[in-house]
């Protein structure tokens, strides 16, 4: 056992900071700078390494394109809808299976809500034409977009698609899904095309950081609460003629199709999103728009043959789109900086037809291979050999490299990079740091031991400047912080000293770790109570001092609820805290006589601070801030009014609220919408609108019965509906006690 001890010593950093550099991995390897520096990395493996393995490339699709030559025969753009009708019609005889136009064929007479122009439109000869053309096909799909800036489509209700219908089969929490509650935010094709062509939309997955660069195709879309089909997968669906009812899509998992091949399964992420495997080998073939209907139409009308060099286009999907720099919108893609967008559509369209998908190797997974492999190179060398000290994490990174690209390259897996080695290395730089770090041990001992009478943060500043430990202070603006243990008295009456002793060291155990992982100083115990200050000896700002207070306060809440879980298991009593915020200008320093001084604050923000904290009781609260306090919290927590409040002591109402629980909170404990309505009940109050805050407190009453503040409020504004207060009332209550 005593060897074990000592190999645990002597290794304690190679057991740990793998550890600690997994951990920061876990909470930080997605953040924007990491992730933008993953990109480049990926970037430069589909630019530089794809061609050096080759894959099938599908040859089942072409381009139509609009280029320059198109416009310069047919005339300036937008060009009239009959062209494109007529080429449709054309298109016939070539017995082409899939035509996807990425050209949204909307009108802006449809912003009116104007029957005359409404109907002027649906008679329109071009999109009549138009119309006529893609029922006489069948096989089109036309381009839509989810998310437009503008409102293109402004009508009451439900908006009509045509032919276009949601996805049934869906699994998963569909409001992942990038979308639209607002339909007036929809661009779709006219209402005359809607019925006689299917839409699919051309929504571009957001950058996730880094570069504006296209890494995801959108496979599905959310329109309220369901999913429609992208322009790739509508195109697809058409291709092996299969309908919505038969595709089954697990969010975050795969979309099935049964098609006659067998079944297809498309990867997707939590927001319905294919990840482009970019081939640099994949050459689509074109044709102008204009030659294509010219030859067309000769063959058609004149009998003309087709040429020897004509594409064969039976069987295949093709997209017409627009590839005129000016007419539309530049793409960035890991193999061009600028590029037509619909290249992104073809890219997605191989991935699927071949099968050949990429993934992103699971970050849980790769951590835990971290942690292993810096275990292996770091616990069974002694690490004060310099060779092995350097030789080891260049030869390991090395190895990490090569098999980095084979998974890539031949096995369609995106390992991390950036984090790996850069995580890697920081362990094995920290383990040579780890020697010298031995050499001042018995002084980070010292350092410990104070630690523990005296906050870290104030130690250190006594530490780096001597000249602090002297009388007198400095006035700074704090947030100050007291909580109380409420029926400390009765609890102790009913425990031996011990035992009490006990709990409450463990009580404040939890509590100061609450503090100290929100940057506060612990000043000092009073009994069963904590007074705590931010900003007195560092200050990250007002705003960071005051939320880091409110953090630290929740987490004290939520702390002592696992406590008194644990204790009620163990047959101890539970304790309940509350909790006072103030913020305001204090005088800070080492106060008191030479023999013995206190690092502390006083000013009349530290005793309002504390009668916040008796305010607790009154209102049956366990946290309440003052108004210094909520006008710095930007918007960052939920909190509710608890009413104008002149305490004892002084003579200007202070502003008071409750804090309920951080606004991003994963999952909330409050329903918004019924602190929005207390909310507005309790200014209804202030207004003397008695009769109309009733109603409302009587709301919040149902979904709350036990709400102590708004019982307390619904019986005054009912005193006050029958007996008006004075004229200069104002909704201050002066309260008499602590």
């Amino acid at each position: 056992m005593e060897g074990l001890i000592n190999w645990l010593k002597e290794k304690w950093y190679a057991i740990v900071a793998p550890l600690v550099i997994a951990a920061v991995v876990y909470s930080f390897g997605n953040s924007p700078g990491i992730q933008q520096l993953e990109n480049i990395t990926v970037d430069w493996r589909f630019d530089n390494l794809r061609d050096l393995f080759p894959e099938e490339i599908s040859d089942d699709f072409f381009l139509i394109n609009i280029d320059q030559a198109s416009l310069d025969e047919l005339g300036g753009w937008p060009w009239p809808r009959n062209a494109h009708g007529g080429l449709i019609l054309l298109l016939e005889d070539v017995e082409l299976d899939v035509l996807g136009i990425d050209i949204i064929f909307s009108d802006r007479r449809e912003e009116t809500r104007d029957r005359y122009l409404a109907d002027t439109v649906r008679t329109d000869p071009e999109n009549q034409y138009l119309a006529d053309s893609l029922k006489k096909t069948g096989r089109v799909v036309l381009a839509g977009y989810a998310q437009a800036e503008g409102s293109l489509i402004d009508r009451e209700g439900r908006i009509d698609l045509g032919v276009t219908r949601p996805l049934t089969d869906v699994e998963g929490d569909t409001y992942q899904v990038p979308g639209t509650d607002d339909l007036n935010r929809l661009l779709v094709p006219l209402p005359l095309l809607r019925f006689d062509a299917l839409t699919g939309f051309t929504d571009t997955a957001p950058v996730q950081s880094g570069r504006d660069t296209r890494r995801y195709m959108p496979m599905v879309v959310r329109i309220q609460n369901q999913l429609y089909p992208s322009f790739v997968l509508q195109m697809l669906l058409r291709h092996w003629n299969i309908e919505l009812e038969e595709v089954s899509i697990v969010i975050g998992e795969s979309i099935r199709i049964p098609t006659a091949d067998g079944e297809q399964m498309i990867p997707i992420n939590d927001r319905g999103e294919l990840l482009i495997n970019y081939r640099k080998e994949l050459e689509v073939d074109g044709i102008s728009f204009s030659r294509l209907a010219e030859t067309l139409y000769a063959h058609k009308r004149e009998g003309e043959p087709l040429p020897d060099d004509f594409p064969d286009l039976a069987g295949k999907m093709a997209i017409m789109a627009v590839t005129v720099s000016g007419l539309m919108d530049s793409a960035t893609t890991p193999l061009d900086s600028s590029i037509s967008p619909v290249f992104t559509h073809f890219q997605a369209l191989n991935n699927v037809l071949t099968g050949d998908y990429i993934q992103l190797a699971d970050q849980n997974q790769m951590i835990l291979y971290f942690i292993l492999a810096c275990w292996l190179t770091l616990l069974p060398f002694r690490t004060e050999r310099i060779l092995v000290m350097i030789g080891l994490p260049i030869i390991s990174i090395v190895a990490y490299s090569i098999a980095n690209l084979y998974c890539f390259n031949l096995e369609n897996l995106i390992l991390p990079y950036i984090w790996p080695t850069l995580g890697f290395a920081l362990v094995h730089g920290g383990s040579i740091m780890n020697n010298w770090i031995q050499q001042i041990y018995s002084k980070q001992q010292l350092k410990s031991v104070f630690a523990s009478y005296i906050a870290p943060s104030v130690m250190d500043q006594l530490l780096d400047d001597p000249d602090n430990i002297k009388l007198g202070g400095t006035r700074k603006p704090v947030t100050i912080l007291f909580s109380d243990v409420r029926g400390f008295t009765t609890i102790s009456e009913s425990m031996d000293e011990e035992t009490l002793v006990t709990q409450l060291n463990e009580y404040f155990g939890e509590m100061v770790d609450a503090v100290n992982a929100n940057n506060g100083t612990l000043h000092k115990y009073i009994g069963d109570a904590i007074m705590v200050v931010w900003g007195d000896v560092v200050s990250q700002s007002k705003e960071e001092d005051a939320q880091n207070a409110v953090h630290a306060a929740l987490s004290m809440r939520r702390r002592l609820v696992t406590l008194n879980q644990k204790w009620t298991s163990e047959g101890r009593p539970e304790f309940a805290i509350g909790i006072g915020l103030n913020h305001g200008p204090v005088l800070v320093g080492n106060i008191g006589a030479e023999q013995r001084q206190e690092f502390t604050v006083i000013g009349d923000a530290v005793n309002l601070a504390s009668r916040l904290e008796g305010v607790t009781k009154l209102y049956h609260s366990d946290l309440i801030i003052g108004g210094s306090v909520y006008q710095l919290l930007e918007d960052k927590f939920l909190c509710r009014p608890m009413g104008n409040l002149v305490v004892k002591g002084r003579t200007q109402p202070e502003a008071t609220y409750e804090v309920l629980e951080e606004i991003d909170r994963m999952e909330p404990e409050w329903d918004r919408r019924w602190v929005s309505t207390y909310s507005d009940s309790y200014h209804l109050f202030l207004e003397r609108k008695f009769e109309e805050a009733i109603n409302g407190f009587k709301i919040c009453l149902e979904q709350k019965p036990d709400d102590y503040v708004t019982s307390l409020y619904l019986k005054t504004s009912q005193e006050y509906l029958e007996t008006p207060p004075s004229e200069d009332w104002d909704g201050t209550v002066i309260l008499k006690t602590k």
